[in-house]
C-alpha cells in the first residue's frame, strides 16, 4: 500500500482548501435574494377637470403605515386629442417631492400600500409609469 508523502506546502494547501470550501457556495442557495419593490408602482395619480378654474387638477399620492402624503398641481388644458407636455413636466417634480417625503419620513417601499382609485378609474390607464 502506498502512503502519500505530505509536505508542509501540501498540508497548508489542503487545510486552506478545507477552510475555504464552505465559502464557495452560491449566495442564493443560502438565502433568497429579492429586489425591493419599486415605490413608483404604489403612487396613485388622479386628475380631474376643475370647472371653476378651467384647468386640470392633478394629485400624486402615496400611503404607508396608515398615513398618506400627496402632491397637488394644476395644469392648463390643450386642444382635445393633442398631448399635453405640462402633464409630463409636472410628473418628475411631483415624484421627486414624494421621494423626498419618503426619505425624510424613513418610509421603505416594503411598507407602502396601494391606494384605491376613485370609482371608474383603472390602474392600467392611470399608472404613473
Amino acid at each position: 500500500m502506498l502512503t502519500p508523502e505530505l509536505s508542509r506546502r501540501g498540508f497548508l494547501g489542503a487545510g486552506l482548501a478545507l477552510i475555504a470550501a464552505p465559502a464557495i457556495v452560491r449566495a442564493e442557495s443560502l438565502m433568497r435574494i429579492v429586489a425591493p419593490p419599486d415605490w413608483r408602482d404604489f403612487v396613485r395619480k388622479v386628475y380631474a377637470w376643475d370647472i371653476e378654474e378651467s384647468e386640470f387638477a392633478l394629485r400624486y399620492d402615496i400611503r404607508a403605515g396608515g398615513q398618506q402624503w400627496h402632491v397637488d398641481g394644476r395644469v392648463r388644458p390643450v386642444l382635445a386629442g393633442n398631448p399635453n407636455p405640462e402633464l409630463e413636466r409636472f410628473k418628475e417634480p411631483a415624484l421627486a417631492c414624494l421621494r423626498d417625503i419618503m426619505i425624510s419620513n424613513n418610509i421603505s417601499s416594503y411598507s407602502m400600500e396601494r391606494l384605491p382609485l376613485p370609482r371608474g378609474f383603472s390602474w392600467a390607464k392611470n399608472g404613473v409609469r
